[in-house]
């Protein structure tokens, strides 16, 4: 706030000065009908008023004139007094101000984006260096249950057959024999189940149909039956959750022991096809119906079967084949399958 010389341009910055002016007419009479008038540059139109003060909040760039006049109620306008005023831009307004605002927010933006990447990489690698450590303790336990237990049981169920061959004519302990290799035996299979569970190298479709076709082989061996198999793979693969390919082996081991337990089949079929997005594991027989075998839809074992199937958005179809037989498809929808 100062009285500024009128000869001199006067300063004025956009958007941030205000300008008041003020101007006395010398008249001797008639002061009460005096009037005013002014314009800023030579293109604008006059704006009269009575008030001998007024402001001015904004203007355009550059060298500007303001031109004020005056008349009584009888006399005519007066030459304009002029006033020059130098309008300059603010300096946020100016070139070297909006680059540097830019570069501002074109570097907090990188900035931002930096610390996003390297966040997501963080959580990235922790993620994989997670699943490597189970991993490599799946593979540990996997190993140690094969050497220690695995070689356990295997030296348990060798002696069992060799003290029965040199039990002779003695059928007690034979028989006592007979029931350690047929547990050793078992215990044996439950092992391999346990270490095949555990090996991240199996977490694939092949994988898990090989172990499937190598129990039903010999399940069908035991039985008399005759087996035969298929595998059909369309698409790619990513590896398969353990605990889903579980489940799966396991609904399938169950609908196998009631085929050779209670079919009276001579022949069983598996089947495993990975198409759109699902795998299906197809178990198809010759014996009779499921109810002529005395097992309905709604039994105990095949609860088991929706169950396992259901925990992972699965289910079981039954259809019986002609002219005997049954069918029984396990679908498992596989995130993994592309």
């Amino acid at each position: 706030d100062s009285v500024l010389d009128h000869r001199q341009a006067v300063p004025f910055v956009q958007g941030s000065s205000l300008l008041t002016v003020s101007v006395q007419a010398l008249v001797f009479s008639g002061r009460e009908g005096l009037q005013y008038a002014y314009r800023l540059g030579p293109d604008s139109t006059w704006t009269e008023t009575r008030d001998a003060t007024f402001r001015i909040l904004d203007a355009p760039q550059g060298r500007q004139v303001l031109r004020v006049r005056a008349r009584t109620a009888r006399s005519p306008w007066s030459e304009p007094v002029l006033l020059e005023l130098e309008v300059r831009t603010p300096w946020y307004r100016r070139w070297w101000a909006v680059f540097g605002a830019g570069v501002l927010v074109l570097g907090a933006g990188l900035l931002s984006a930096t610390l996003v990447s390297r966040q997501h990489l963080r959580k990235q690698r922790r993620e994989w260096e997670h699943q490597r450590a189970l991993t490599t303790e799946r593979q540990r336990i996997a190993r140690d249950v094969h050497d220690d237990l695995g070689a356990d049981m295997s030296n348990v169920l060798l002696l069992a057959r060799i003290a029965r061959s040199e039990a002779g004519s003695d059928q007690r302990p034979s028989f006592a024999l007979d029931r350690i290799e047929r547990m050793s035996d078992g215990l044996l299979k439950k092992i391999d189940e346990i270490i095949w569970a555990l090996d991240p190298l199996e977490d694939n479709a092949q994988g898990l149909f090989q172990f499937m076709e190598r129990y039903a082989s010999e399940l069908a061996h035991q039985h008399g039956l005759v087996f035969t198999s298929a595998y059909s793979l369309s698409g790619s693969m990513v590896d398969l959750p353990p605990a889903q390919r579980r489940d799966l082996y396991l609904a399938m081991k169950e609908v196998l022991q009631n085929v050779a337990e209670h079919a009276c089949a001579k022949g069983v079929k598996l089947e495993l096809t990975v198409a759109d997005g699902a795998l299906s594991v197809t178990i198809t027989d010759d014996g009779v119906g499921l109810r002529d075998r005395g097992v309905t839809t709604s039994g105990h074992g095949m609860a088991n079967i929706r169950q396992r199937l259901e925990r992972w958005s699965g289910r079981v179809d039954v259809a019986a084949v002609e002219p005997t037989g049954t069918r029984i498809i396990l679908t498992m929808p596989w995130a993994g399958i592309a």
